[in-house]
């Protein structure tokens, strides 16, 4: 060795102290070592990117083995599992609350959309409105017979006999049988009225007994009240004993 030069013979090879790269006579290259294997790095990849994602970040104490990176990973996905679960029944808790005002805001959009697509005038869209408003008001937006439609008979029948069992022990059915009584409990409907509306007119023919369940109802000719029915009273009920048409005169 002369002034810091190495001198080789042709197709020899030198030692470096220090390191772990060798020489050789025909080309140099570099074998670099006493890095960490793959195992390592892959799982180090991976503590890492699972602490950046939950957000759990390293802090002061950080796992250093591969044992330690390991266990901290099935932790974070625990407990990313964990708050997954947690959240997720919080959520549909939530969408329980909310779901019958989330049916309500989507009925009140398709009433609003099918106006303006018929362009309905201004006063028959306040109507309509109203008489919905009403009606949900009411019934909380459910509908007993879409809600029984699939009961057996039998059972429709015993319910609709207590929810109409008001109507049903008025002197106006005391001679019914039973049978009679829950054959008539399944044809029962129920209808809503808003303020200001008609439920029917001067001349309409009556094809129907109404009952008046709840509130008040003004009998009007020529604008001018004749009575005022209440909870209880009976309208229409003279038809049952005649064979004609019988039409309103108020």
């Amino acid at each position: 060795m002369t002034n810091g030069s190495v001198s080789m013979p042709p197709g020899g090879n030198v030692s470096v102290p220090g390191g772990t790269g060798g020489v050789s006579g025909g080309g140099v290259f570099g074998v670099l070592g006493g890095g960490p294997s793959m195992r390592s790095s892959y799982v180090t990849s991976l503590y890492f990117a699972l602490s950046s994602l939950t957000s759990v970040g390293f802090g002061n104490v950080s796992a250093n083995t591969d044992s330690e990176k390991i266990f901290s990973i099935c932790t974070m996905l625990i407990g990313a599992l964990m708050h997954a679960v947690v959240f997720g029944n919080v959520t549909a808790i939530i969408q329980r609350m909310y779901s019958r005002r989330s049916l309500y805001h989507t009925r009140t959009k398709d009433l609003k959309d099918f106006i303006r697509v018929h362009r309905l005038p201004k006063a028959l869209e306040q109507r309509m409105l109203e008489c919905f408003q009403t009606t949900w008001s009411v019934n909380n937006g459910i509908d007993v017979s879409e809600l029984l439609k699939d009961f057996p008979d039998e059972l429709r029948a015993d319910i609709a006999m207590h929810l109409n069992k008001e109507l049903l022990q008025l002197p106006l059915f005391e001679s019914a049988s039973r049978g009679c009584l829950r054959s008539l409990s399944l044809i029962i409907r129920t209808s809503f009225c808003a303020p200001g509306e008609f439920l029917i007119r001067q001349g309409d023919a009556l094809q129907a007994i109404y009952f008046v369940c709840s509130g008040s109802m003004e009998v009007l000719k020529d604008n001018t009240v004749l009575a005022i029915l209440g909870k209880g009273d009976l309208i229409g009920s003279d038809s049952l004993t005649k064979e004609q048409v019988i039409k309103t005169n108020a």
